[in-house]
Protein backbone atom coordinates (compact mmCIF):
# COMPACT_ATOMS: atom_id res chain seq x y z
CA UNK A 1 0.00 0.00 0.00
CA UNK A 2 1.71 3.39 -1.20
CA UNK A 3 1.30 6.85 1.03
CA UNK A 4 -0.02 10.19 -0.05
CA UNK A 5 1.88 13.23 0.79
CA UNK A 6 0.41 16.66 -0.45
CA UNK A 7 2.93 19.17 0.41
CA UNK A 8 3.44 23.18 -0.85
CA UNK A 9 5.63 23.72 -3.45
CA UNK A 10 7.12 26.39 -1.16
CA UNK A 11 8.31 23.63 1.67
CA UNK A 12 11.97 22.15 1.72
CA UNK A 13 11.60 18.33 1.86
CA UNK A 14 14.35 15.68 3.90
CA UNK A 15 14.57 12.36 3.27
CA UNK A 16 15.58 9.66 5.72
CA UNK A 17 18.89 8.40 4.63
CA UNK A 18 17.77 5.22 3.24
CA UNK A 19 16.86 3.32 -0.12
CA UNK A 20 13.01 4.46 -1.08
CA UNK A 21 12.49 0.86 -1.50
CA UNK A 22 14.14 -1.72 1.03
CA UNK A 23 15.09 0.86 3.58
CA UNK A 24 18.94 -0.03 3.64
CA UNK A 25 21.74 2.43 3.60
CA UNK A 26 21.42 4.50 0.29
CA UNK A 27 24.15 4.73 -2.01
CA UNK A 28 22.94 7.12 -5.03
CA UNK A 29 19.43 9.54 -5.59
CA UNK A 30 17.14 9.18 -7.86
CA UNK A 31 14.95 11.83 -9.85
CA UNK A 32 10.93 10.92 -9.47
CA UNK A 33 9.46 13.41 -12.45
CA UNK A 34 5.77 15.30 -12.49
CA UNK A 35 3.96 17.51 -14.69
CA UNK A 36 1.44 19.79 -15.28
CA UNK A 37 -0.31 20.38 -18.18
CA UNK A 38 -2.34 23.23 -18.66
CA UNK A 39 -4.80 23.98 -21.72
CA UNK A 40 -4.72 27.42 -22.58
CA UNK A 41 -8.27 28.47 -24.50
CA UNK A 42 -8.29 29.33 -28.09
CA UNK A 43 -9.40 33.10 -27.92
CA UNK A 44 -6.48 33.73 -24.99
CA UNK A 45 -3.57 35.54 -26.93
CA UNK A 46 -1.59 32.30 -26.40
CA UNK A 47 -2.93 29.60 -27.30
CA UNK A 48 -1.88 26.18 -26.75
CA UNK A 49 -0.92 23.65 -24.60
CA UNK A 50 1.54 24.69 -21.44
CA UNK A 51 3.88 21.86 -19.71
CA UNK A 52 5.68 22.16 -16.54
CA UNK A 53 7.67 19.31 -15.42
CA UNK A 54 9.44 19.05 -11.96
CA UNK A 55 11.77 16.67 -10.33
CA UNK A 56 12.62 15.63 -6.80
CA UNK A 57 15.30 13.92 -5.88
CA UNK A 58 15.46 10.81 -3.54
CA UNK A 59 17.69 8.68 -1.74
CA UNK A 60 17.88 5.23 -3.43
CA UNK A 61 20.68 1.98 -3.03
CA UNK A 62 22.59 1.24 -6.12
CA UNK A 63 20.49 -2.01 -6.70
CA UNK A 64 16.97 -0.32 -6.42
CA UNK A 65 18.71 2.47 -8.87
CA UNK A 66 19.09 0.22 -11.61
CA UNK A 67 15.29 -1.75 -10.63
CA UNK A 68 13.95 2.20 -11.22
CA UNK A 69 16.27 2.97 -14.11
CA UNK A 70 14.47 -0.51 -15.94
CA UNK A 71 10.66 0.57 -14.94
CA UNK A 72 11.17 4.25 -16.90
CA UNK A 73 12.46 2.16 -19.54
CA UNK A 74 9.55 -0.06 -19.39
CA UNK A 75 7.59 3.42 -19.08
CA UNK A 76 8.77 4.19 -22.15
CA UNK A 77 8.95 1.04 -24.38
CA UNK A 78 5.34 0.85 -23.34
CA UNK A 79 4.04 4.13 -24.29
CA UNK A 80 5.82 4.14 -27.38
CA UNK A 81 3.66 0.90 -28.02
CA UNK A 82 0.30 1.29 -27.23
CA UNK A 83 0.82 4.66 -29.79
CA UNK A 84 2.27 2.32 -32.54
CA UNK A 85 -0.20 -0.41 -32.23
CA UNK A 86 -2.72 1.84 -31.80
CA UNK A 87 -2.13 4.41 -35.29
CA UNK A 88 -1.43 0.78 -36.99
CA UNK A 89 -4.72 -0.59 -35.84
CA UNK A 90 -6.60 2.55 -37.12
CA UNK A 91 -5.18 2.59 -40.39
CA UNK A 92 -6.21 -1.51 -41.11
CA UNK A 93 -9.33 -0.53 -39.26
CA UNK A 94 -9.99 2.10 -41.96
CA UNK A 95 -8.94 -0.16 -44.66
CA UNK A 96 -11.95 -2.87 -43.35
CA UNK A 97 -9.44 -5.29 -41.60
CA UNK A 98 -9.29 -5.58 -38.15
CA UNK A 99 -5.38 -7.12 -36.66
CA UNK A 100 -5.23 -8.98 -33.72
CA UNK A 101 -1.88 -8.04 -33.62
CA UNK A 102 -1.88 -4.66 -33.49
CA UNK A 103 -4.71 -4.84 -30.88
CA UNK A 104 -2.38 -7.38 -28.58
CA UNK A 105 0.61 -5.05 -28.62
CA UNK A 106 -1.74 -2.93 -27.40
CA UNK A 107 -3.13 -4.67 -24.69
CA UNK A 108 0.52 -5.94 -23.45
CA UNK A 109 1.53 -2.14 -23.27
CA UNK A 110 -1.37 -1.14 -21.42
CA UNK A 111 -0.59 -3.81 -18.88
CA UNK A 112 3.01 -2.68 -19.45
CA UNK A 113 2.43 0.86 -18.68
CA UNK A 114 0.16 0.60 -15.57
CA UNK A 115 2.47 -1.49 -13.80
CA UNK A 116 5.07 0.38 -14.43
CA UNK A 117 3.51 3.14 -12.92
CA UNK A 118 2.84 1.30 -10.35
CA UNK A 119 6.24 -0.03 -9.37
CA UNK A 120 7.75 3.06 -9.35
CA UNK A 121 8.83 4.18 -5.65
CA UNK A 122 8.46 7.53 -5.45
CA UNK A 123 5.86 9.36 -7.45
CA UNK A 124 5.21 13.15 -8.25
CA UNK A 125 2.38 14.55 -9.12
CA UNK A 126 2.02 18.45 -9.60
CA UNK A 127 -0.63 20.96 -8.65
CA UNK A 128 -0.35 24.81 -9.17
CA UNK A 129 0.66 25.22 -5.61
CA UNK A 130 1.04 21.84 -4.15
CA UNK A 131 2.19 18.61 -5.03
CA UNK A 132 1.61 15.29 -4.04
CA UNK A 133 4.53 12.79 -3.03
CA UNK A 134 3.01 8.74 -3.43
CA UNK A 135 5.26 6.86 -1.85
CA UNK A 136 5.43 2.62 -2.22
CA UNK A 137 7.16 1.87 1.45
CA UNK A 138 5.46 1.95 4.22
CA UNK A 139 7.88 1.81 6.44
CA UNK A 140 10.17 4.60 4.42
CA UNK A 141 6.75 6.92 4.20
CA UNK A 142 6.00 6.59 7.97
CA UNK A 143 10.08 8.13 8.24
CA UNK A 144 9.36 10.19 5.89
CA UNK A 145 6.63 11.68 7.70
CA UNK A 146 8.35 12.30 11.01
CA UNK A 147 11.21 14.20 9.60
CA UNK A 148 9.10 16.51 7.51
CA UNK A 149 6.43 16.67 9.96
CA UNK A 150 3.69 15.74 7.61
CA UNK A 151 0.68 13.80 8.71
Amino acid sequence: MSKKFRVSVHTPLKWPNKCAVCGENATTVYEAHGGLIELACAFTDYPGIKTKVQSISYPICSKHKYTTITIRILYFISFWGMLFSGFVGLIFYKKGLFTFSALAIFLISLIAFIASIKWKPVRLRWGYHFFTIIIRNDQYAREFALVNNIE
